[in-house]
């Protein structure tokens, strides 16, 4: 059981203006041939799927429909009593659906407003809104009217025929959605996010796409389109702040896209490298690697880039001069870090003018002159090479049959670092990586360090280098150590030569093992799901889990240009996986590579490899190996304990996220010792020092000078304790706590119940703009941005907006 968090007024009013504001009512019109018979009855119906509408929110109407004779006599007929009941959030709703449920909602019309219906049209206004994750969808709005001879029925935006077609997706009336949504009624198959025909069938003028997304109430998240991005970064004060903090979140998903590529001017400076890479193909002779740098920007959600090579130099496109093609970035990636594309070079020359377009909409094939919409770079000259150096030896699985993951697009991380391998030492550079990034998330880095052999000052010196020899000691001294326990001896072997087999999960299992890291390991060799042409597959899972993965791909063999009876390439490469994204049958993962040398521990660059579901590799020309992932224990450390009266953040809810172990502080002010006694519990838990705490029995903890004291309560999944913390001051009350001890993946659950919706975004809403020094909001569960950094900002956001609606 969870205390119940209610919003502080001034946070209620802003959010409910937000939703106002963006929620503006539908207005339209029902329109049939006049009616000259006496009516008999009407009615007017909705087919929803997994919509919750309360009729108030916050003491606001959100969910009406109300009917207007357009001669006025009449004036308006309000259905919304009948349609939605009266029920104010959160009590239950008259309409209240499951997650897969659809149903019709009708309402009779009363007999006093047939005069009104006969003239053969009627306006409608309503609004429409989802209470509880803002996803619903819609099949049709209509109007009904009997006459002893005929009925008559009139569709809102639809063509007769075409009406009731079953969301799109041919369902009988009242029968469950295949599937949660969006997943059921494909998002991007229309502008709104509905039923197809409420949008591209029209025949009768409709609300705009703002006003339909508007009245879809809050559909956060649908469609995160957002208008170019900007070069300027603007500064704002604390109370835009809040502003954007909810605009940012409801927005995206109401303001139109722009279908025209513009010119883009934000490419830092001399940045844009186009060059041959080190990877033979044995389709086309080179591969080509396209380089780039964008300006500090703090936006979110996905640029699409695009580079034309005029290898004629005729200002157009030929087929084969579209080499980048809608790849897809993670907008937060473009912060401090560099990139690159790997795309096939089909053509013997050497030099070509480039085009390149960076916008927030996939381009359609170009045509036409390009200078208006591309920046021009000059002609370029390729540097052919041939792959030298592998990291692991092995040869790649069989493809296998293709995976089969939804469409998804890059959510982005930042932050992870970019550390240059020594010869061959791409396995233990790679996990290097990967722990450095989760123990600054996870607040653990002094354990690292420990592990490390380096002194625990609480940070990780990065290097500022693409050169391994130099690395920081911090650096040297992780990889070292993780190198030893994958192959013993190697890391003082001078003609170490790659890892073999399985060797890089054993050794990152034994050495988190061996100084008590706060990880556990996925994948590998071993596991099938992990494997060949699953690897795609288990990579997106985890990604989407917040979990950090290493991937290993196999180099083809070649002929020796110089000797026909030997061969060159082969072997394996490790790389970090940044993301993924997967868009029918492509896929794109983003990785750092330790051996391109074009990336810092400070400043990573972030390579675009391309892929098909089957395992292969295009773009460089590889074979997928296998993957292994690392992701914290179930624990959240640092978790706030506060009494019922805390004088230092009177608005927080009573009562903390456990998560099996969990770190806890109490925190009272000025308060010496703190009594605990667990009262009732559901499960076995231990205190502090191992002993199982049967129920009834007590503990007693000391603060330090601050008034705080940490605890770390172990307990079983699932399981429930109530915690009553007696405090020696006469000043403040006994408090009563509950600890829910649950397994929940996701940093942005703010409230415990294992899903991202308005109530952790309320939690959220009350630490915004808080630091640790700490301000008297400070919540340090909301500093969930990929490094912590002790300020709950745009950051954070960020990662909450990638989690919005999890576990729905």
């Amino acid at each position: 059981m969870m205390t119940k968090l209610v919003l502080p007024r001034a946070v209620e009013g802003l959010l409910i203006s937000i939703i106002l504001l963006l929620c503006s009512p539908c207005f339209a019109t029902f329109v049939y041939d006049p009616i000259t018979e006496p009516i008999t009855s009407a009615t007017f119906s909705a087919d929803f799927a997994a919509l919750v509408a309360h009729r108030n929110l916050f003491g606001y109407e959100v969910n009406f429909a109300k009917l207007y004779d357009p001669t006025g006599s009449l004036g308006m007929y309000d259905l919304s009593d009948d349609l939605f009941g009266t029920a104010a959030y959160p009590a239950v709703p008259l309409v209240n659906m499951g997650d897969l449920e659809t149903g019709i909602v009708s309402v009779a019309i009363d007999p006093s407003f047939f005069p009104a219906l006969a003239g053969g049209s009627i306006g409608l206004d309503f609004l429409f809104t989802d209470t509880d994750d803002s996803m619903f969808a819609i099949d049709f709005v209509s109007l009904t009217i009997q006459t002893d001879a005929a009925t008559i029925e009139s569709y809102f935006g639809w063509p007769v025929g075409d009406e009731n077609n079953g969301f799109g997706i041919g369902l009988a009336d009242g029968e469950d959605l295949p599937s949660i949504l969006p997943v059921a009624i494909p998002i991007d198959a229309t502008g709104t996010g509905y039923d197809e025909t409420l949008s591209s069938k029209s025949h009768t003028p409709e609300p705009t796409s703002i006003a339909l997304l508007g009245c879809s109430a809050l559909g956060l998240f649908l469609r995160r389109k957002r208008s170019r991005r900007q070069t300027k970064t603007k500064k704002y004060t604390h109370s835009n702040l809040i502003l954007l903090l909810l605009a940012a979140i409801i927005l995206p998903t109401l303001l139109p896209s722009n279908v025209q590529a513009e010119k883009v001017g934000n490419f830092v400076p001399d940045s844009i490298t186009l060059s041959n890479v080190s990877y033979h193909n044995d389709t086309f002779a080179y591969s080509g690697n396209f380089g780039f740098e964008l300006e500090n920007e703090p936006n979110t959600g996905v640029s699409y880039l695009n580079v034309i090579l005029d290898w004629n130099e005729d200002g157009s496109v030929d087929p084969c001069e579209w080499v980048i093609q809608n790849i897809p970035f993670a907008n937060s990636d473009f912060n401090d870090s560099t990139h690159s594309v790997y795309f096939q070079l089909d053509s013997e020359q050497l030099s070509a003018n480039a085009y390149v377009d960076l916008n927030d909409v996939e381009l359609a094939p170009p045509s036409g002159t390009l200078e208006p919409f591309f920046d021009v770079f000059l002609g370029v000259s390729f540097d052919i090479q041939l792959l030298a150096e592998s990291g692991q030896d092995g040869n790649a699985p069989p493809p296998g049959p293709p995976a089969t993951s939804p469409d998804q697009l890059p959510k982005g991380r930042q932050g992870m670092p970019d550390i240059p391998q020594y010869a061959n030492e791409c396995g233990p550079t790679s996990t290097a990586n990967s722990i450095i990034w989760l123990a600054k998330r996870g607040k653990w880095v002094n354990k690292l360090l420990k592990a490390a052999g380096r002194p625990e000052d609480g940070k990780i010196d990065p290097s500022d280098s693409n050169k391994p020899q130099d690395h920081t000691t911090d650096e040297d001294e992780i990889i070292k150590k993780l190198l030893e326990e994958m192959q013993p001896g190697a890391a003082n072997d001078p003609n170490f030569g790659g890892l073999t087999g399985n060797q890089l999960e054993e050794g990152k299992i034994e050495f988190i093992s061996k100084n008590k890291l706060p990880l556990v390991v996925h994948g590998g060799n071993d596991d099938p799901n992990a494997n060949g042409a699953k690897m795609l597959d288990f990579i997106k899972k985890e990604i989407d889990k917040k979990q950090d993965v290493e991937m290993l791909v196999f180099w083809p063999t070649f002929p020796d240009p110089c000797d026909p009876n030997k061969t060159i390439g082969g072997g394996g490469h490790w790389v970090t996986v940044v993301d993924i994204s997967i868009k029918g049958e492509d896929v794109i993962v983003t990785v750092v590579d330790p051996d391109d040398k074009k990336g810092t521990a400070k400043k990573p660059h972030l390579a675009k490899w391309k892929a098909k579901k089957n395992g292969g590799f295009t773009d460089p020309n590889c074979m997928a190996g296998w993957a292994v992932a690392e992701s914290p224990e179930k624990r959240i450390d640092n978790v706030h304990v506060y009494p019922i009266e805390n004088p230092l953040a009177p608005d927080f809810p009573v009562g903390p996220i456990g998560v099996v172990t969990a770190s806890v502080q109490f925190e009272f002010a000025g308060v010496t010792d703190i009594d605990v006694e667990f009262i009732k519990r559901q499960g076995n838990f231990t205190f502090n020092n191992g002993t199982i705490l049967p129920d009834g029995s007590e503990t007693t903890i000391t603060t330090d000078s601050n008034g705080i004291a940490e605890a770390q309560i172990t307990g079983d999944a699932n399981g429930l304790v109530l915690i009553e913390v007696t405090v020696n001051n006469s000043v403040q009350p006994t408090a009563f706590l509950f600890f829910n001890i649950i397994d929940c993946p996701f940093v942005a659950d703010l409230d415990g119940d294992c899903d991202v919706d308005f109530d952790d975004f309320a939690v959220f809403a009350l630490a915004w703009c808080a630091d640790n020094t700490p301000t008297a909001n400070w919540n340090p569960a909301c500093d969930i941005s990929d490094l912590p950094d002790g300020i709950i900002d745009a950051k954070d956001l960020d990662v909450f907006s990638n989690e919005w609606l999890a576990g729905k």
